[in-house]
């Protein structure tokens, strides 16, 4: 294997790509979230990329695949927008047409409480 298949292999499996929907915290701040909220057993590094968008690189494959399939997950109420990493991938070309979204419904009698109504 060639230092680039090396590399897009690495990349396949322990990146994932991150955008904060309108808000910006700062890089130490969002270290302390992620640390918080996901409990990484192994080390994770945040790589700055164009509009807004970031890399999660993990050092531990099963934190990137449990972080992944625990989502969806918020910073300060902001939803955490994430997806496996692609090579050559353009976020000017990244349409976000779904979102999940957190509701709050204070009060709801227990009756309610079932998928098809909620």
């Amino acid at each position: 294997m060639n230092k680039l298949e090396r590399y897009r292999s690495f990349m396949n499996d322990y990146v994932l790509i991150c955008k904060l929907i309108a808000v910006w915290p700062t890089e130490k701040d969002f270290i302390k979230c992620i640390q918080q909220k996901w409990k990484p057993k192994g080390h994770i590094e945040l790589k700055l990329g164009a509009r807004g968008f970031f890399t999660v690189i993990f050092s531990n494959l099963q934190d990137k695949e449990r972080v992944f399939e625990n989502g969806p997950y918020f910073h300060y109420n902001v939803v955490l927008f994430m997806r496996y990493w692609e090579e050559c991938y353009d976020p000017d070309k990244e349409k976000l047409l779904a979102a999940p979204v957190r509701v709050r419904l204070f009060g709801l009698l227990m009756d309610f409480w079932e998928t098809k109504i909620l």
